[in-house]
């Protein structure tokens, strides 16, 4: 059996006052407020762009040798991430919420390693998290958009190789 694993907490944010334009925000086209101060905020005490404060991994992986030297190994891998934000400006709509992933998989490999046969589950939560919040201003219609994890994913790998060992 083999267990590992990784930790992060990275406790980030802006600690001075730092002002910035926000072209992407609705609430003050820049077609409509040239002025360049509407557009300015301080983001003074906010978290520090896609960058969650926790982030962890843990994975396992216990192999079973069988008779004949066929072997069975079965794994799995769990990670969970903080909620982060897309934008130093704090804003809900740009914000992806924590989630959790569990992938497991079984393989067995025959003796001369010719034959591997896998059967795995990806996301066995069917936790769909944000991996990146798009913003787009005034000119693409202040348009979001989003990249996600894969929702669950169930399926059998058959390899077979010619060239054994």
């Amino acid at each position: 059996m083999t267990l590992g694993g990784n930790f992060s907490f990275t406790p980030s944010e802006y600690t001075k006052d730092l002002f910035i334009q926000d072209p992407a925000a609705i609430d003050t086209p820049e077609s409509l407020f040239p002025d360049a101060n509407a557009l300015t905020k301080n983001i003074n005490g906010n978290q520090i762009l896609q960058v969650p404060e926790l982030k962890y991994t843990t994975w396992a992986s216990y192999m079973v040798p069988l008779n004949g030297g066929s072997k069975l190994e079965f794994f799995g891998v769990y990670n969970w991430i903080d909620e982060v934000y897309y934008s130093p400006f704090e804003s809900e709509l740009e914000k992806a919420d924590s989630y959790d992933r569990l992938d497991l998989r079984a393989t067995w490999s025959s003796a001369g390693d010719n034959w591997i046969v896998s059967a795995f589950v990806n996301n066995v939560f069917d936790d769909v998290g944000v991996l990146q919040v798009l913003r787009n201003g005034e000119d693409e219609f202040f348009r979001h958009g989003a990249g996600t994890t894969t929702p669950r994913l169930m399926g059998l790998e058959v390899t077979y190789s010619l060239g054994g060992n």
